[in-house]
Formats: C-alpha cells, sequence, structure tokens
C-alpha cells in the first residue's frame, strides 16, 4: 500500500469505530472483529505508517477497549469476546513478561476458549495452548 492507500485505510478504521461505539447496541462480536483488523493492520504496516496515522490508529484500538469493557456481557461468548479483545491489545509477545495477573486472566482466555469452542479468536501463538 502506498502512504495515500494507508491513510485511507486509517480514516476508514476510524469511522467504522466511531459507527460501532456510537450504535444503539453493537455485539462484542463487531467489537472484536474492528479491534482485530486493527490490530493486524497496524502489525501489517507498522514501518510504513505515519506517527500520526499510528496515534489515530492506536486512538481507535482505545476507543474500542473502552466501549468493550463499558458493556456488559450476556453470555459466555461475550465475556471470551470481551477477553478476547484484551488479548489481542495485550500482543502475541507479550506472555514473555506477564504479571501474574495477566497470566493468570490469559490462562482463564485459553480455558474459555477451548470450553465454549471458540478459536477463532485466538492468536497464533494461543493455538499451540491446549
Amino acid at each position: 500500500m502506498n502512504k495515500d492507500q494507508l491513510r485511507a485505510k486509517t480514516i476508514e478504521f476510524q469511522k467504522l469505530v466511531n459507527e460501532s461505539t456510537e450504535s444503539e447496541d453493537p455485539s462484542f462480536e463487531l467489537y472484536f472483529d474492528i479491534f482485530s483488523q486493527l490490530e493486524n493492520f497496524i502489525s501489517s504496516h507498522f514501518g510504513e505508517l505515519s506517527a500520526d496515522d499510528l496515534d489515530l490508529l492506536s486512538d481507535c484500538q482505545i476507543k474500542m477497549l473502552q466501549a468493550a469493557a463499558q458493556k456488559k456481557a450476556a453470555s459466555q461468548t461475550d465475556i471470551l469476546l470481551k477477553l478476547a479483545i484484551w488479548r489481542w491489545n495485550l500482543g502475541a509477545d507479550a506472555e514473555l513478561d506477564l504479571s501474574q495477573n495477566d497470566a493468570m486472566i490469559l490462562s482463564a482466555f485459553r480455558d474459555l476458549s477451548r470450553l465454549t469452542g471458540v478459536s477463532y479468536v485466538r492468536m497464533n501463538s494461543d493455538r499451540s495452548e491446549p
């Protein structure tokens, strides 16, 4: 992607985040989908993105985290998706240096994913875990 395409995609994400957090009853599925797209986009284009675009995308991620944290879960899957947003925000390499609390939450996330049979929310580094 060239710089103009990256900027357009960044603006598209900002619009998507604003629409989802302002809608009457967005789902945790939508929150997770947008958050994981943001994370994948940032990871794939990190060296190409301008500082302004990175700031904007980071602000979008924070807005998604806050919206998901404020919404009450209505099912086990909602809880899993809420934890998945936390997990994706944590990052794949972060588990090398987790606090005891984060290690416990990560373990609970993986257990809930396994128990519910919902594996698409796992990061690649989680897929080798039972």
